[in-house]
């Protein structure tokens, strides 16, 4: 086992294990299950339609960058405890949270993929899916780099040493700016589709309440770092708003539903698009343009 940096060089790491109530660990399974579990339904949907039509994949970026850094954060944070956990099973239950946080990311990660791949296939290689298959393939490197990178680090000074401290806490902060618009742009274009196309309802309609239940137990249940929290904050408040959204578009709304292909992208890209005129002996003539 490493020597701990932060307690003298000592190897025994369950000094960390903070001990939790059989209440508390019985809602933090529920709460890592349910979380993962929410998921499934939307990977499902975009693999069962086949179709990346009404989901953002500007918002999948942000998603995937905010998720990960919260868990990059907690894993610095708490990696003293994880390292517990190989000499005590007692120390398990410290790291509900992190599995949880790991969990929902990963489950993102897999929607982002079927998202660029089910887009290709729709629009063949435009300027969004070159833009989001670069910033896919950078981010997976970024992970590894970061991951590794991370753990020689803590392994090294551990998560009392300032520096290491404030980067973590800067992962969460930027987490949490980036949660303020996480899901800004799926909002504007559900609003610009006015349908649900391949965007899960079941798994909103499941993570949203989820959420606020999150918020409690990090707050109240098993106290997490402010900057690992307040993220679910805001995502709590927009995922109520892509809700009412949808709820009113499958349900209420009467107007006309626009054809997806005339939607632009909300960044990252534009579609091409062939425009057919007619030519001066009534033949057909294409000429692609970018909108």
């Amino acid at each position: 086992m490493f020597p701990d940096p932060c307690n003298g060089g000592s190897t025994n790491y369950t000094d960390y294990c903070t001990g939790q109530s059989t209440a508390s660990i019985l809602l933090g399974l529920a709460l890592a299950l349910g979380t993962i579990g929410s998921s499934i339904p939307q990977i499902t949907r975009i693999v069962g339609r086949k179709s990346s039509v009404g989901i953002s994949g500007t918002f999948l970026l942000l998603a995937n960058f905010n998720q990960y850094m919260v868990v990059l954060n907690c894993w610095m944070l708490d990696f003293p405890q994880l390292l517990g956990a190989f000499q005590s099973t007692s120390c398990i239950w410290d790291l509900i949270p992190f599995f949880q946080l790991l969990g929902l990311w990963s489950c993102y990660y897999i929607v982002w993929a079927a998202y660029i791949y089910y887009y290709k296939q729709e629009n063949g290689k435009d300027s969004h899916y070159q833009y989001q298959f670069m910033t896919f393939v950078i981010f997976s490197a970024l992970v590894i780099i970061s991951m590794v990178g991370g753990t020689v680090w803590t392994i090294q000074v551990g998560p009392c040493n300032a520096p290491l401290y404030n980067f973590a806490l800067s992962l969460g902060v930027i987490s949490t700016i980036i949660g303020v618009c996480e899901w800004t742009p799926q909002i504007i274009n559900t609003y610009r589709l006015k349908q649900q196309g391949s965007l899960s309802l079941i798994m909103l309609g499941i993570q949203m309440p989820g959420c606020g239940i999150i918020i409690i137990y990090y707050v109240f249940l098993d106290p997490q770092n402010w900057s690992t929290t307040i993220g679910y904050c805001f995502t709590f408040v927009q995922e109520v708003i892509l809700v009412a959204f949808l709820v009113y578009y499958k349900l209420y709304y009467k107007g006309v539903v626009p054809d997806p292909s005339e939607v632009p992208q909300f960044f990252g890209g534009k579609k091409d698009k062939k425009e057919e005129k007619a030519g001066l002996l009534g033949d057909e003539v294409t000429s692609d343009y970018n909108y």
